[in-house]
């Protein structure tokens, strides 16, 4: 008989116990051949990465010891190949619907057979039996409170003894890897929201004091509601730096980033405002370069020969003018000069050559 059917042989014997002892004894490896489902392992399951949970203020201050042990996942718990899963079950721990029903499906009917030998267990409190063909190496199941109406201070207090109660069992039994789902908010009616408050509180308070018994807790959810109560209220319970001194560095950065941005438009603008002026300066001259030249086509060439005669003429007439004001200045030297000097007979020359020179000036005679 071969190795491998011995082993088949002992992962399948009618006692539980006998089975039970071997598939624990067994590698990761090597249990995987007898798993009836498939298997999500620790390293694929992200580790939760708090964030900044709006305007609301943590309800626990940060504990850095914990920020690489805390995981939230959605989908199917028994698949999760780790130490352990929790089993929110019944006082009869037999088997029942939802996610009990579930794990002992995928256990196989070992499961079962174990969980009777352990005759029942109350509300609040936990029971640990091997995991079978499970991906988990054990199942710790908790029975939780049933809610008729209002919660009451017994309902909560019982609540957060189920997930005391499993943590507890998981540090005697040297479980590093531990996943619950939601306890007692299918068929036992407990609010989701106010469930996992107490989840959240309870597991939180626990691994203050015990974080280095645990290397991850994995709260695992099967519906979209659920998960978004935990996205919502995990940041409240398990904050992290994003929350608190992050916040501040990206206000800082956003408000760096908008002075920026806001000196980098001034700039733009004041070179636009530069860049027109010069455009319109530009339009300027060519619009008045443009009249004259439409100036001088509209003259034609008759024109620029009266422009130039015109021109000539009054070039002429100012020359001449200033050749008038000279003579004026000279003819009234030679008065004032030989008028007084000279003798009778010069004077009644001087005179005659005066009328003659009074025609082209204004220079007054002498009395």
């Amino acid at each position: 008989m071969s190795a491998y059917y011995r082993s088949g042989e002992r992962a399948r014997s009618n006692s539980w116990k006998e089975t039970k002892d071997y598939l624990l004894s067994l590698s990761v490896e090597d249990r995987r051949q007898f798993y009836r489902t498939g298997h999500i392992s620790l390293k694929d399951i992200p580790i939760f990465t708090p964030t900044s949970n709006g305007n609301d203020k943590p309800r626990y201050p940060r504990n850095e010891k914990l920020d690489q042990k805390i995981s939230l996942i959605r989908g199917d718990i028994t698949k999760l190949e780790i130490d352990a899963i929790v089993n929110a079950a019944n006082r009869a721990l037999l088997g029942g619907s939802g996610v009990d029903g579930a794990i002992h499906d995928a256990a196989g009917n070992k499961l079962v057979k174990e969980c009777a030998s352990l005759n029942g267990c109350h509300t609040g409190q936990s029971k640990i039996t091997g995991g079978y063909y499970l991906p988990a190496k054990f199942v710790i199941h908790t029975v939780g409170p049933i809610v008729f109406g209002c919660v009451g201070a017994e309902d909560r207090a019982s609540l957060r003894a189920c997930y005391k109660s499993a943590l507890e069992l998981a540090v005697q039994n040297n479980i590093r890897s531990l996943a619950v789902p939601c306890i007692s908010t299918g068929i036992y009616s407990y609010p989701r929201e106010k469930a996992a408050c107490e989840a959240l509180a309870t597991v939180r308070e626990y691994l203050d004091e015990h974080h280095d018994k645990f290397d991850r807790f994995i709260f695992c959810v099967f519906e979209l509601k659920d998960n978004e109560i935990y996205l919502r209220n995990l940041p409240l319970y398990f904050p992290g730096a994003s929350t608190g001194s992050m916040d501040k560095k990206q206000t800082s950065a956003d408000k760096e980033k908008k002075e920026e941005c806001a000196s980098t438009d001034k700039e733009e603008k004041r070179e636009e405002c530069a860049s027109a002026d010069k455009e319109e300066k530009r339009e300027e001259c060519a619009s008045a370069d443009k009249e004259k030249m439409e100036e001088r086509s509209s003259k034609g060439p008759i024109d620029e020969e009266q422009t130039e005669a015109q021109t000539s003429s009054d070039d002429k007439e100012q020359t001449k003018h200033e050749g008038i004001g000279t003579i004026e200045s000279v003819l009234t030297y030679c008065i004032t000069v030989w008028y007084g000097n000279c003798t009778d007979a010069d004077r009644k020359s001087l005179q005659r050559i005066v009328r003659a020179a009074e025609k082209i000036t204004s220079v007054p005679l002498p009395p």
